[in-house]
Protein backbone atom coordinates (compact mmCIF):
# COMPACT_ATOMS: atom_id res chain seq x y z
CA UNK A 1 0.00 0.00 0.00
CA UNK A 2 1.18 3.56 -0.72
CA UNK A 3 1.93 6.14 1.94
CA UNK A 4 0.03 9.41 1.65
CA UNK A 5 0.74 12.91 2.92
CA UNK A 6 -1.93 13.04 5.59
CA UNK A 7 -1.51 13.83 9.31
CA UNK A 8 -1.26 10.70 11.40
CA UNK A 9 -3.64 10.22 14.36
CA UNK A 10 -0.60 9.07 16.32
CA UNK A 11 3.11 9.72 15.77
CA UNK A 12 4.64 7.30 13.32
CA UNK A 13 7.67 5.21 14.16
CA UNK A 14 11.08 6.76 13.60
CA UNK A 15 12.12 3.52 11.95
CA UNK A 16 10.20 4.40 8.78
CA UNK A 17 12.60 4.73 5.85
CA UNK A 18 11.35 5.00 2.30
CA UNK A 19 13.08 2.80 -0.23
CA UNK A 20 15.51 4.69 -2.41
CA UNK A 21 14.46 5.19 -6.05
CA UNK A 22 17.58 3.36 -7.22
CA UNK A 23 16.90 0.27 -5.09
CA UNK A 24 13.24 0.22 -6.12
CA UNK A 25 14.23 0.49 -9.78
CA UNK A 26 16.66 -2.44 -9.42
CA UNK A 27 13.94 -4.55 -7.82
CA UNK A 28 11.52 -3.71 -10.61
CA UNK A 29 14.14 -4.62 -13.20
CA UNK A 30 14.80 -7.89 -11.35
CA UNK A 31 11.09 -8.75 -11.59
CA UNK A 32 11.03 -7.99 -15.32
CA UNK A 33 14.24 -9.82 -16.22
CA UNK A 34 13.44 -12.77 -13.97
CA UNK A 35 10.08 -13.21 -15.67
CA UNK A 36 11.54 -12.78 -19.16
CA UNK A 37 14.33 -15.29 -18.58
CA UNK A 38 12.14 -17.92 -16.92
CA UNK A 39 8.62 -17.60 -18.30
CA UNK A 40 9.15 -16.51 -21.91
CA UNK A 41 11.43 -19.44 -22.88
CA UNK A 42 9.15 -21.96 -21.16
CA UNK A 43 6.10 -20.45 -22.82
CA UNK A 44 7.78 -20.67 -26.23
CA UNK A 45 8.77 -24.27 -25.54
CA UNK A 46 5.25 -25.27 -24.52
CA UNK A 47 3.72 -23.61 -27.58
CA UNK A 48 6.28 -25.36 -29.79
CA UNK A 49 5.52 -28.74 -28.20
CA UNK A 50 1.79 -28.27 -28.65
CA UNK A 51 2.36 -27.19 -32.26
CA UNK A 52 4.34 -30.37 -32.95
CA UNK A 53 1.63 -32.51 -31.40
CA UNK A 54 -1.04 -30.73 -33.42
CA UNK A 55 1.10 -30.96 -36.60
CA UNK A 56 1.27 -34.73 -36.24
CA UNK A 57 -2.52 -34.70 -36.31
CA UNK A 58 -2.49 -32.62 -39.47
CA UNK A 59 -3.12 -29.26 -37.78
CA UNK A 60 -1.03 -26.26 -36.82
CA UNK A 61 -2.86 -25.81 -33.52
CA UNK A 62 -6.08 -27.19 -32.15
CA UNK A 63 -9.26 -25.12 -32.45
CA UNK A 64 -9.13 -24.49 -28.70
CA UNK A 65 -5.57 -23.21 -28.87
CA UNK A 66 -6.34 -20.91 -31.80
CA UNK A 67 -9.31 -19.53 -29.88
CA UNK A 68 -7.05 -18.98 -26.88
CA UNK A 69 -4.48 -17.02 -28.91
CA UNK A 70 -7.16 -14.84 -30.50
CA UNK A 71 -8.92 -14.20 -27.20
CA UNK A 72 -5.69 -13.23 -25.45
CA UNK A 73 -4.91 -10.80 -28.30
CA UNK A 74 -8.38 -9.25 -28.03
CA UNK A 75 -8.07 -8.92 -24.25
CA UNK A 76 -4.66 -7.24 -24.58
CA UNK A 77 -6.12 -4.73 -27.06
CA UNK A 78 -9.06 -4.10 -24.72
CA UNK A 79 -6.71 -3.43 -21.82
CA UNK A 80 -4.83 -0.87 -23.90
CA UNK A 81 -8.06 0.77 -25.06
CA UNK A 82 -9.30 1.05 -21.45
CA UNK A 83 -5.89 2.39 -20.39
CA UNK A 84 -5.78 -0.26 -17.70
CA UNK A 85 -2.13 -0.90 -18.58
CA UNK A 86 0.60 0.41 -20.83
CA UNK A 87 1.00 -1.30 -24.24
CA UNK A 88 4.09 -3.16 -23.01
CA UNK A 89 2.27 -4.28 -19.87
CA UNK A 90 -0.72 -5.40 -21.96
CA UNK A 91 1.64 -7.48 -24.11
CA UNK A 92 3.06 -9.14 -21.00
CA UNK A 93 -0.48 -9.73 -19.81
CA UNK A 94 -1.27 -11.38 -23.13
CA UNK A 95 1.61 -13.83 -22.65
CA UNK A 96 0.43 -14.57 -19.11
CA UNK A 97 -3.03 -15.15 -20.54
CA UNK A 98 -1.52 -17.67 -22.97
CA UNK A 99 0.24 -19.42 -20.11
CA UNK A 100 -3.08 -19.93 -18.41
CA UNK A 101 -4.96 -21.10 -21.51
CA UNK A 102 -2.65 -23.01 -23.85
CA UNK A 103 -0.82 -24.84 -21.09
CA UNK A 104 -3.85 -25.66 -18.97
CA UNK A 105 -5.81 -26.62 -22.10
CA UNK A 106 -3.74 -29.79 -22.42
CA UNK A 107 -6.22 -31.38 -20.02
CA UNK A 108 -9.26 -29.33 -21.07
CA UNK A 109 -11.71 -29.38 -23.92
CA UNK A 110 -12.93 -25.79 -23.55
CA UNK A 111 -11.41 -22.44 -22.58
CA UNK A 112 -13.93 -22.27 -19.78
CA UNK A 113 -12.08 -25.20 -18.21
CA UNK A 114 -8.76 -23.36 -17.90
CA UNK A 115 -7.39 -20.65 -15.62
CA UNK A 116 -8.65 -18.00 -18.03
CA UNK A 117 -12.03 -17.38 -16.31
CA UNK A 118 -10.28 -16.70 -13.00
CA UNK A 119 -7.84 -14.34 -14.72
CA UNK A 120 -10.66 -12.44 -16.42
CA UNK A 121 -12.52 -12.19 -13.11
CA UNK A 122 -9.38 -10.78 -11.49
CA UNK A 123 -9.13 -8.14 -14.22
CA UNK A 124 -12.78 -7.12 -13.95
CA UNK A 125 -12.72 -6.85 -10.14
CA UNK A 126 -9.43 -4.95 -9.94
CA UNK A 127 -10.35 -2.63 -12.84
CA UNK A 128 -13.63 -1.74 -11.14
CA UNK A 129 -11.96 -1.25 -7.76
CA UNK A 130 -9.32 1.02 -9.29
CA UNK A 131 -11.98 3.33 -10.74
CA UNK A 132 -14.39 3.41 -7.78
CA UNK A 133 -13.90 6.60 -5.78
CA UNK A 134 -11.15 7.75 -8.14
CA UNK A 135 -11.60 11.44 -7.36
CA UNK A 136 -11.19 10.86 -3.62
CA UNK A 137 -8.17 8.61 -4.13
CA UNK A 138 -6.68 11.30 -6.34
CA UNK A 139 -7.00 13.82 -3.51
CA UNK A 140 -5.38 11.35 -1.10
CA UNK A 141 -2.52 10.62 -3.50
CA UNK A 142 -3.55 6.97 -3.92
CA UNK A 143 -5.00 7.04 -7.44
CA UNK A 144 -3.69 4.77 -10.19
CA UNK A 145 -1.80 6.53 -12.97
CA UNK A 146 -3.98 7.41 -15.95
CA UNK A 147 -1.80 5.38 -18.33
CA UNK A 148 -2.50 2.23 -16.31
CA UNK A 149 -0.26 -0.39 -14.78
CA UNK A 150 3.35 -0.80 -15.85
CA UNK A 151 5.11 -4.03 -16.86
CA UNK A 152 6.67 -4.60 -13.46
CA UNK A 153 3.29 -4.17 -11.76
CA UNK A 154 1.70 -6.85 -13.96
CA UNK A 155 4.59 -9.21 -13.30
CA UNK A 156 4.54 -8.48 -9.57
CA UNK A 157 0.91 -9.56 -9.35
CA UNK A 158 0.67 -12.28 -12.02
CA UNK A 159 4.22 -13.34 -12.87
CA UNK A 160 4.45 -16.02 -10.20
CA UNK A 161 1.13 -17.55 -11.19
CA UNK A 162 2.15 -17.66 -14.86
CA UNK A 163 5.34 -19.54 -13.97
CA UNK A 164 3.43 -21.98 -11.80
CA UNK A 165 0.91 -22.54 -14.60
CA UNK A 166 3.78 -23.76 -16.79
CA UNK A 167 4.46 -26.46 -14.19
CA UNK A 168 0.93 -27.75 -14.49
CA UNK A 169 2.08 -31.18 -15.65
CA UNK A 170 4.70 -31.77 -12.97
CA UNK A 171 3.14 -30.13 -9.89
CA UNK A 172 0.03 -32.05 -8.78
CA UNK A 173 -1.47 -29.11 -6.88
CA UNK A 174 -0.62 -26.47 -9.48
CA UNK A 175 -4.26 -25.62 -10.21
CA UNK A 176 -5.36 -24.72 -6.65
CA UNK A 177 -1.99 -23.04 -6.10
CA UNK A 178 -2.49 -20.84 -9.18
CA UNK A 179 -6.01 -19.99 -8.03
CA UNK A 180 -4.58 -19.09 -4.61
CA UNK A 181 -2.04 -16.73 -6.18
CA UNK A 182 -4.67 -15.04 -8.35
CA UNK A 183 -7.03 -14.78 -5.38
CA UNK A 184 -4.30 -13.27 -3.21
CA UNK A 185 -3.49 -10.64 -5.84
CA UNK A 186 -7.18 -9.81 -6.18
CA UNK A 187 -7.65 -9.52 -2.42
CA UNK A 188 -4.68 -7.18 -2.05
CA UNK A 189 -5.78 -4.90 -4.90
CA UNK A 190 -9.37 -4.65 -3.68
CA UNK A 191 -8.24 -3.92 -0.12
CA UNK A 192 -5.71 -1.32 -1.27
CA UNK A 193 -8.12 0.42 -3.66
CA UNK A 194 -11.33 0.29 -1.61
CA UNK A 195 -10.07 0.35 1.97
CA UNK A 196 -8.89 3.99 1.94
CA UNK A 197 -12.23 5.33 0.66
CA UNK A 198 -14.37 3.41 3.14
CA UNK A 199 -15.23 4.76 6.60
CA UNK A 200 -13.41 3.35 9.60
CA UNK A 201 -9.99 3.27 11.22
CA UNK A 202 -6.79 2.07 9.60
CA UNK A 203 -4.34 0.31 11.91
CA UNK A 204 -0.84 -1.04 11.46
CA UNK A 205 -0.86 -4.84 11.30
CA UNK A 206 2.17 -5.28 13.56
CA UNK A 207 1.11 -2.92 16.36
CA UNK A 208 -2.62 -2.24 15.82
CA UNK A 209 -1.81 1.45 16.17
CA UNK A 210 -3.95 3.84 14.13
CA UNK A 211 -2.18 5.19 11.05
CA UNK A 212 -3.17 7.33 8.04
CA UNK A 213 -5.15 5.66 5.29
CA UNK A 214 -2.92 4.11 2.65
CA UNK A 215 0.01 3.59 5.03
CA UNK A 216 2.26 0.64 4.18
CA UNK A 217 1.09 -2.34 6.22
CA UNK A 218 -2.11 -0.60 7.29
CA UNK A 219 -5.36 -2.57 7.33
CA UNK A 220 -8.98 -1.58 7.80
CA UNK A 221 -12.12 -3.58 8.42
CA UNK A 222 -13.77 -2.51 5.19
CA UNK A 223 -10.69 -3.14 3.06
CA UNK A 224 -10.09 -6.53 4.66
CA UNK A 225 -13.68 -7.66 4.09
CA UNK A 226 -13.56 -6.59 0.45
CA UNK A 227 -10.23 -8.39 0.07
CA UNK A 228 -11.63 -11.61 1.51
CA UNK A 229 -14.71 -11.29 -0.72
CA UNK A 230 -12.47 -10.84 -3.77
CA UNK A 231 -10.45 -13.93 -2.88
CA UNK A 232 -13.66 -15.91 -2.41
CA UNK A 233 -14.90 -14.78 -5.83
CA UNK A 234 -11.74 -16.02 -7.57
CA UNK A 235 -11.86 -19.35 -5.74
CA UNK A 236 -15.54 -19.73 -6.65
CA UNK A 237 -14.72 -19.19 -10.31
CA UNK A 238 -11.92 -21.75 -9.94
CA UNK A 239 -14.36 -24.28 -8.55
CA UNK A 240 -16.59 -23.84 -11.59
CA UNK A 241 -13.91 -23.69 -14.29
CA UNK A 242 -11.41 -26.24 -12.96
CA UNK A 243 -13.91 -28.49 -11.16
CA UNK A 244 -11.99 -28.11 -7.90
CA UNK A 245 -13.26 -30.32 -5.09
CA UNK A 246 -14.07 -28.90 -1.67
CA UNK A 247 -10.64 -29.63 -0.14
CA UNK A 248 -8.81 -28.06 -3.10
CA UNK A 249 -11.03 -24.99 -2.88
CA UNK A 250 -10.45 -24.69 0.86
CA UNK A 251 -6.70 -25.04 0.30
CA UNK A 252 -6.77 -22.30 -2.35
CA UNK A 253 -8.84 -19.93 -0.22
CA UNK A 254 -6.82 -20.37 2.99
CA UNK A 255 -3.57 -19.96 1.03
CA UNK A 256 -4.91 -16.83 -0.67
CA UNK A 257 -5.74 -15.27 2.69
CA UNK A 258 -2.25 -16.19 3.93
CA UNK A 259 -0.77 -14.33 0.98
CA UNK A 260 -3.15 -11.42 1.54
CA UNK A 261 -2.07 -11.08 5.17
CA UNK A 262 1.60 -11.54 4.21
CA UNK A 263 1.28 -8.50 1.95
CA UNK A 264 0.32 -6.30 4.91
CA UNK A 265 3.01 -7.89 7.08
CA UNK A 266 5.73 -7.25 4.50
CA UNK A 267 4.42 -3.71 4.08
CA UNK A 268 4.48 -3.06 7.83
CA UNK A 269 8.02 -4.37 8.21
CA UNK A 270 10.28 -4.64 5.16
CA UNK A 271 8.64 -1.92 3.07
CA UNK A 272 8.43 0.59 5.94
CA UNK A 273 12.15 0.05 6.58
CA UNK A 274 13.06 0.70 2.96
CA UNK A 275 14.23 -2.86 2.30
CA UNK A 276 11.79 -3.63 -0.53
CA UNK A 277 9.32 -1.65 -2.59
CA UNK A 278 5.61 -2.10 -3.12
CA UNK A 279 6.02 -4.19 -6.27
CA UNK A 280 8.31 -6.67 -4.54
CA UNK A 281 5.85 -6.82 -1.64
CA UNK A 282 3.07 -7.76 -4.07
CA UNK A 283 5.22 -10.40 -5.74
CA UNK A 284 6.34 -11.99 -2.48
CA UNK A 285 2.78 -12.11 -1.13
CA UNK A 286 1.60 -14.08 -4.17
CA UNK A 287 4.58 -16.40 -3.73
CA UNK A 288 3.51 -16.97 -0.12
CA UNK A 289 0.02 -17.89 -1.35
CA UNK A 290 1.38 -20.31 -3.95
CA UNK A 291 3.92 -21.96 -1.67
CA UNK A 292 1.33 -22.32 1.10
CA UNK A 293 -1.06 -24.06 -1.31
CA UNK A 294 1.68 -26.42 -2.51
CA UNK A 295 2.78 -27.28 1.03
CA UNK A 296 -0.78 -27.78 2.28
CA UNK A 297 -1.70 -29.79 -0.79
CA UNK A 298 1.39 -31.97 -0.43
CA UNK A 299 0.98 -32.64 3.29
CA UNK A 300 -2.76 -33.15 2.96
CA UNK A 301 -3.34 -34.79 -0.46
CA UNK A 302 -6.24 -33.14 -2.26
Amino acid sequence: MKTILEPSPLPLSREIRRITPERERRQQEALIWGWCLMVLPLTSLMVAVESVIAWQDGRFLSALQIQGVLLCFVLACLVIELRAATPAAAAVGGVICLDMTLVASLLSSRMSQTLLPALITLFLLTFAATHIGYARKLRLGLAEARHGRAVYQIIANLGGASLLALGHQVIPVAEPACIAMLASATADTLASELGPILPGRTVLLTSWRQVPRGTDGGISLGGTLFGIAGAAAIVTVGIRSLSLDLRSAECAFVSAIAGFMADSLFGATLERRGVIGNDMVNFLSTVVAGVTAIVVGTLMPL
